[in-house]
């Protein structure tokens, strides 16, 4: 093997919120992805942290990415399969908001359907 890189850390990024409908409330009928801005890694294991269903408050927490620029959304009714599909994850775009998360960082994140953080 040539080019490959290992990289090991104790400090996973950590990426929690709480997502609300346009009234306000917490809800938790959706689940929560974060993948990367950068198209070229979506093929790349953890640059897409898989959905994350949210708590009966409407919480979530993501650990795990590396750091970099992710989209993050909420999203229903998917099947699991389109979540390396990258015309989905190109149609989740729209609808998502942008974060950046450094090495180890831990950072509250907020969205509110229909209504971005």
């Amino acid at each position: 093997m040539s080019d490959l890189t290992l990289t090991l850390t104790n400090r996973p990024a950590e990426l929690t919120g709480t997502l609300s409908d346009t009234t306000g409330r917490p809800t938790s009928d959706y689940s929560m992805l974060a993948f990367s801005t950068d198209r070229s890694l979506w093929t790349v294991p953890r640059r897409i942290s898989g959905a994350v269903r949210l708590s009966s408050d409407g919480r979530y927490r993501i650990v795990g990415l590396p750091p970099g620029e992710y989209y993050v959304t909420a999203i229903t009714d998917f099947d699991p399969m389109q979540l390396s599909d990258p015309s989905f994850l190109e149609s989740l775009i729209p609808p998502s908001a942008k974060v950046t998360l450094g090495e180890g960082e831990r950072r509250e994140f907020n969205l509110k359907i229909g209504g971005g953080s």
